[in-house]
């Protein structure tokens, strides 16, 4: 009777409606009618329903691009082409007037330093006033550094005031080379070997140089129909 009496007292809730889960079990409180129970499941069953009809169907997910099969790439060796250019050979000659006689002032006071020094490792202590003069040498030798800390210092400041101009320019000319042809562009320093026809100076140089000697013919013109 037992098992016969809970069948009885037990109904099951429909396994379609998402809202109430899977399929269950309610037990039929006794002092409510069957009829009022059976109204209930209904008002949730039309609630679970409406809520499933009004809502947005779900985005769909988004599309990547795809990848291109290959890479086309290409390589210039920058610092070489700002130095082979017709501007950065007049710059590199200015340079060297500017600091030519700086250098040979510091490489012979660096070589007397240096027979100093072997002079003191020779006699050693035994030279008169050893100590003494191992501290001058000691002293003349920091100062020489900080000299040539300051040399180096000016001497990047000026080359870049000087080729940074040269450097600008030659990048532009790179993108206008490589905008159809080419996705990446690498410097040639970082690559180890590459095709001659994917090495873009030489064009690059020639590029610059052409365009400087296009740009200089009208002052020429002008200045020679001023003379006239």
């Amino acid at each position: 009777m037992s098992t016969q009496r809970n069948a009885e007292n037990t109904f099951d809730v429909n396994p379609d409606i998402s809202i109430l889960g899977p399929k269950m079990k309610f037990m039929k409180p006794s002092h409510i009618a069957t009829p009022l129970s059976i109204a209930l499941i209904a008002s949730l069953t039309f609630v679970a329903v409406s809520a499933s009809a009004d809502s947005p169907p779900p985005a769909p997910p988004p599309q990547l691009a795809q990848p291109r099969a290959e890479q086309r790439i290409a390589v210039v060796a920058m610092q070489e082409a700002v130095g082979r250019t017709e501007d950065g050979l007049r710059a590199q000659a200015t340079l060297k007037k500017l600091f030519d006689n700086r250098q040979q002032e510091l490489n012979s006071k660096q070589n007397e330093l240096t027979k100093q020094k072997d002079e003191l490792d020779k006699k050693g202590p035994s030279m008169k006033d050893f100590q003494k003069k191992a501290e001058e040498w000691q002293k003349a030798m920091v100062q020489l550094q900080t000299v040539y800390v300051e040399y180096n210092k000016e001497l990047d400041q000026q080359r870049a005031k000087i080729l940074e101009p040269i450097f600008d320019e030659l990048t532009k000319i790179v993108r206008r080379i490589s905008a159809e042809k080419f996705d990446i562009v690498l410097d040639k320093s970082t690559v180890v070997l590459v095709k001659p026809e994917y090495d873009l100076t030489e064009q690059a140089i020639q590029q610059y140089n052409a365009s400087k000697a296009q740009a200089k013919a009208p002052a020429k013109k002008a200045e020679g129909d001023a003379k006239k």
